[in-house]
Formats: C-alpha cells, sequence, structure tokens
C-alpha cells in the first residue's frame, strides 16, 4: 500500500502546484529574513546582511525542486511533460506513428500469446493432485506413422515396478451419436482403461470409474459422461445415473458423471471402456513411484 500513497501524493501535489510554491517561497523568505536580522545584529547593513543570508542559505531553485519533489508533483509533473512531448514529436510524423503503434500491438500480442502457450504448457502446473508425479510416456516415431504403442508395451508399463499406475487413452476422431437424452447429439469422445481417472486422482462426482472387466476385450460397454453434458442432455438430473444410452448404436449405460470443470487434453463429452483396444493413436500415461 506504499505506492499507493506516494501516488496519491504526487497527485496532490500536481493538483496543488501553485499552493506549494507558494509555502515554499514564504517558507525560504521567512528563513532569509531571520538570517539577514542575526548579521544586522552583528553590525552589518541591511543590504550586506541580506546578501549574506542569501548567499549562505544556498540555491533557491534547487532547494526549492528538492521540496517539489519531496512533496509531490515534482516527478509526476515530468512525467507529463515527457508524454506531451512525446504527443507532440509523433504527431508531426503520422506515418511513423501509425507503423510504431502497430509494430507494438503486434509484439505484445505475439508475446502474450507465446506467454499463453508457455505457460500453460511449461509454467503451470496439471490440474490434479499430485501433478509431479504423473509422467506421459512418449513413444518412436516412425516415418509414414503417427506414432502410439502396442498391446504389448501397454501391458509392459502396467506391470513394470517403477510405475505405480499406468493407463492408456486416446480420443475418438469421429465421436458418438448419442440417442437417449433429452435430444439425439454429436458428442466428442474417448476410450479410457480403467486406470485412466485412479492415475489422475481424479473421481467421478457421481457413480463410478470403469471396472477391469469393462475394460477387457469384448468386455461390456460403460460410459463416463463430462458434467457439462449431463447439464446439457440430462438436465443435472442424478437419476441420468445407470440410465442406458444408444453410442452409434451400441447400448452404453452412464456408470459415472465427472467432476464440474474436469478436462483431459482435449474436451471430451463421453468416455467408454478402451477394452485393450491399443491402437496407434493411442497414448500412455503413469504415476510413477514416489522416492521419499
Amino acid at each position: 500500500m506504499m505506492w499507493l500513497k506516494a501516488i496519491y501524493h504526487r497527485v496532490i501535489g500536481l493538483v496543488y502546484k501553485n499552493a506549494i510554491e507558494r509555502d515554499m517561497d514564504d517558507e525560504m523568505l521567512f528563513h532569509i529574513r531571520m538570517r539577514a536580522q542575526q548579521y544586522i545584529e552583528t553590525g552589518l547593513s541591511p543590504e550586506e546582511a541580506r546578501r549574506k543570508a542569501r548567499k549562505q542559505f544556498g540555491n533557491l531553485g534547487l532547494i526549492k525542486e528538492e521540496g517539489r519533489n519531496v512533496r509531490g508533483g515534482g516527478l509526476m509533473e515530468e512525467f507529463l511533460n515527457d508524454l506531451r512531448y512525446g504527443a507532440r514529436t509523433l504527431s508531426k510524423n503520422i506515418g511513423f506513428t501509425v507503423v510504431a503503434v502497430i509494430t507494438l500491438a503486434l509484439g505484445i500480442g505475439a508475446t502474450t500469446a507465446i506467454f499463453s502457450v508457455v505457460n500453460g504448457v511449461l509454467l503451470k502446473s496439471l490440474p490434479y493432485p499430485e501433478p509431479d508425479r504423473i509422467v506421459r510416456v512418449y513413444w518412436r516415431w516412425n516415418e509414414g506413422e503417427t506414432g502410439g504403442v502396442t498391446t504389448a508395451q501397454y501391458d509392459f508399463w502396467k506391470k513394470a515396478q517403477s510405475f505405480e499406475l499406468a493407463a492408456a487413452y486416446t480420443s475418438s476422431e469421429g465421436g458418438f451419436n448419442l440417442l437417449g437424452g433429452a435430444q439425439p447429439l454429436r458428442v466428442t469422445g474417448g476410450t479410457a482403461s480403467e486406470a485412466l481417472f485412479r492415475t489422475l486422482k481424479v473421481n467421478p462426482a457421481l457413480g463410478r470409474n470403469f471396472t477391469i472387466e469393462e475394460d477387457t476385450r469384448n468386455g461390456p460397454c460403460a460410459a463416463i459422461i463430462s458434467d457439462g453434458l449431463w447439464r446439457r442432455n440430462f438436465g443435472g438430473d442424478p437419476a441420468a445415473l445407470g440410465k442406458t444410452v444408444a453410442l452409434n448404436g451400441e447400448s452404453c449405460p452412464i456408470v459415472g458423471i465427472l467432476p464440474a470443470g474436469f478436462q483431459f487434453e482435449d474436451p471430451i463429452d463421453v468416455y467408454t471402456p478402451l477394452r485393450m483396444r491399443v491402437n496407434p493413436m493411442t497414448t500412455v500415461i503413469t504415476q510413477r513411484w514416489s522416492l521419499d
């Protein structure tokens, strides 16, 4: 709050500049007169006494300048003078001014965009508990391939003692045609292994995670939906839990509803079990053991 007080005093000093100037003139004149009176009492003439008093008092202009800075207004006045000078200079060359403003705008915009990306990717923590323990496993990229993992690789990471948990997920490129809600919808979709939300330490707000049985090959279908879809197409009714919907024609009961605001990479409306259908677009994340 000290900087607010400093700004307040400087603004007051600028507003009451003339009054402050008069007060400083009166105060300095008073001190000069008092000192001159002392010299007169020692036997100097009034003219000589005033001359000697002024000389001993010092540079009046410099003292007034220091007084302006102490009482406020001096630096603010200089700042305003600089602004006026800059405005006059720029107004003489409109073309240069336009180019300078556009350049600054583009530079500031690009810097802000870059910082937003860096902050989201490198600086800002993941919005999950213990984010420092979550590891995304990257894979080897081969020419002409999109990258991904095989079923054997995923099974290896699941059994590796280096990790507490391992989970796989993928986004459905086409999404789902959803029937069974308030209205038919085209929704974004993804598949996730039963350990995905446990790895992220995120539990559904209602219902449960996928079971191991649902995540096996040819296992039963199930759906975990986002809070947004639940409110948008099911009216936020808890009775939606357990309701069977059709996803691309396949019947799937809704077993869980994710917490409000949850998002993992791409916005997903409906998750279904991976059911060990690892494909070239599948990604694996793990949670490593704590070394404490």
